[in-house]
């Protein structure tokens, strides 16, 4: 565990290693940042730098993974933070999937409540972007509320909507980043904390998406810079919109 700026250097299975191009993963220490994690270690990352708010949490379990392939370490840090942007200077993926609610209908939108879904999002992307070389590969979470909108969501959907663009400027200049529009996930992250929300999202044809279905597209190279990963029922879907 490092909380400071200097880079040791990593010991693996007790010797000594240099640092390998690190992929970090931002709101790592939630439960879709494990997931994110796990699909990292997959991708046979060399090294992973997991970082959040609080630098614990479910993704230090990765007990059964060959200790040889993947260096891992936490950092407390925020994804908008100088420290979270100084994790390594050389690294192989951004992987960001923070994100927040403040929900509310409309007309009691404030500009606080803008500001606080939109700091783990865009806001935090671009401050990760900014005076620094960003890699060529970055993974962002989006929703699909960026897609079809969503009730009393109005700061999350344009939140993610923004993370849509800025993987599509990126793509146009040169990157193969891609921000996946997820539906809600079975079982893990935020929409599950509300089984009314659940129930709502059924009734409209969004059905849930499995964890393990849907780390496969961090680890999919997609022609387009946004794609949509969600659970549909065409027919409910078509119906809920009448």
């Amino acid at each position: 565990h490092s909380g400071s700026r200097r880079r040791p250097r990593a010991t693996v299975r007790g010797r000594e290693t240099p640092r390998a191009s690190e992929t970090r993963v931002f709101g790592a220490f939630g439960a879709l940042g494990g997931v994110a994690a796990a699909s990292a270690i997959r991708a046979r990352a060399r090294a992973l730098a997991l970082t959040g708010r609080t630098g614990r949490g479910t993704t230090v379990a990765f007990t059964r993974v060959e200790a040889d392939a993947t260096v891992i370490r936490a950092v407390a840090a925020d994804a908008a933070s100088r420290l979270a942007r100084d994790v390594d200077a050389d690294r192989a993926r951004d992987v960001f999937a923070s994100g927040t609610l403040l929900d509310g209908v409309l007309a009691n939108h404030t500009a606080r409540a803008c500001r606080v879904v939109c700091a783990p999002k865009p806001s935090a992307v671009i401050r990760a972007f900014r005076d620094d070389i960003a890699p060529t590969s970055s993974r962002f979470f989006s929703s699909v509320a960026a897609l079809l909108g969503s009730s009393g969501q109005a700061n999350y959907a344009a939140a993610n909507g923004a993370i849509d663009f800025i993987a599509r400027a990126r793509r146009r200049a040169g990157s193969d980043d891609v921000a996946v529009q997820y539906g809600p996930w079975c079982d893990v992250g935020m929409a599950t904390r509300r089984e009314a929300t659940m129930r709502r999202l059924a009734g409209m044809g969004i059905g849930g998406v499995r964890p393990a279905r849907g780390a496969r597209a961090l680890e999919t190279c997609f022609a387009r810079a946004v794609v949509c990963v969600a659970a549909f029922d065409l027919k409910a879907l078509a119906l809920s919109a009448r």
